[in-house]
């Protein structure tokens, strides 16, 4: 049985490199450029910082009204903070 499991181990790691190694191929050659990225409009996204943050919505209405899910929403807070050098006050 644990011949199979080392088996079944190896052949998952050349799965996966064979992946990415294509991936890295198609990259190369231009055909590949992974997700898009989500960023709402620039302005609206201020505007619904601003008022998140001023606590006029919740966490849950700003993400409704920008159409994000909470780690993206969290994660372009923290970009946005990072770079308009805005202190983080915990919020």
């Amino acid at each position: 049985m644990e011949i199979i499991a080392r088996e079944a181990a190896f052949e998952q790691e050349f799965l996966k490199r064979r992946q990415l190694e294509g991936i890295q191929q198609a990259k190369d050659n231009g055909k590949y450029s992974g997700r898009k990225r989500i960023m709402p409009e620039e302005k609206l996204f201020e505007m619904v910082y601003m008022k998140w943050v001023a606590g006029e919505i919740s966490s849950k209405g700003a993400m409704k009204i920008l159409g994000l899910k909470p780690n993206t929403f969290y994660r372009r807070i923290k970009e946005y903070r990072e770079n308009n050098s805005i202190i983080d006050f915990g919020i």
